[in-house]
């Protein structure tokens, strides 16, 4: 447990700075890319959302377990055979020179390194009420995505598979062969307010019934296909 608590408290004190250098970095980067396509944007926020998690996950797996603790010095084995300290030739008795520990000076030339490990000391009570309360978070978040999670399959249930007016069904064949969408599920619900996208290895687009009523076919094909490019760039996941 000890372990662990280092290892999480490792992983957050480090994430603090590193997150927030990570994020800075990509907010300029997505400045210096605003009049580029936005799929590279997109891209770019992906891989510092990944990083977010990475870079200190990194620091916190390099620690490793105190190696055990050393027997004491009283356990120590007795020589087989009688060791005397001495000058004089007895018979029958080794003799042992007094061992000699030469410390090698410290060489003058050693160099340390640029960037060196630092350990922070905290007491062990306050080590544990901050990953007491860590892991309070998380099973908090854990809590909201499985509610969440289960508002979704509500939805889902309640969604209606009845089919399309014509001139909707022909926006969704463009938008989706223009999109280059195959895969995905198009439903419609009461009990949305604005067309949402559901799920990562079957996705689902869920549209209101109100804009089922709708004439305009710029603003249909805007609507679908919004939800369509979530559906091409995974975002639910």
């Amino acid at each position: 447990m000890k372990f662990l608590a280092q290892v999480v408290l490792t992983f957050l004190l480090n994430a603090t700075w590193q997150v927030a250098l990570v994020v800075a970095f990509a907010a300029c980067a997505d400045w210096l890319l605003r009049g580029i396509a936005a799929r590279y944007r997109h891209a770019l926020w992906v891989v510092t959302l990944l990083a977010c998690v990475t870079i200190p996950g990194l620091s916190a797996a390099r620690l490793r377990r105190p190696p055990p603790t050393p027997p004491a010095l009283g356990s120590a084995p007795i020589a087989a055979t009688p060791v005397v300290i001495s000058r004089i030739l007895t018979p029958d008795v080794e003799i042992a020179d007094t061992p000699r520990t030469e410390s090698s000076p410290p060489a003058a030339n050693t160099k340390r390194p640029l960037l060196s490990g630092a350990s922070i000391n905290m007491p062990a009570r306050l080590a544990f009420i901050l990953l007491a309360i860590y892991l309070a978070f998380l099973l908090l978040k854990v809590l909201l995505l499985v509610r969440a999670w289960r508002r979704t399959q509500s939805i889902v249930r309640g969604a209606s598979d009845r089919p399309f007016p014509a001139r909707l069904q022909a926006i969704v064949e463009r938008c989706t062969r223009l999109i280059g969408v195959q895969r995905v599920r198009i439903v419609q619900s009461p009990h949305v307010p604005v067309p949402i996208t559901l799920g990562v290895v079957n996705p689902i687009i869920v549209l209101p019934e109100s804009l089922l009523a709708e004439t305009d076919r710029d603003l249909l094909s805007s609507a679908l296909g919004h939800e369509l490019v979530h559906v091409a760039r995974r975002d639910y996941l």
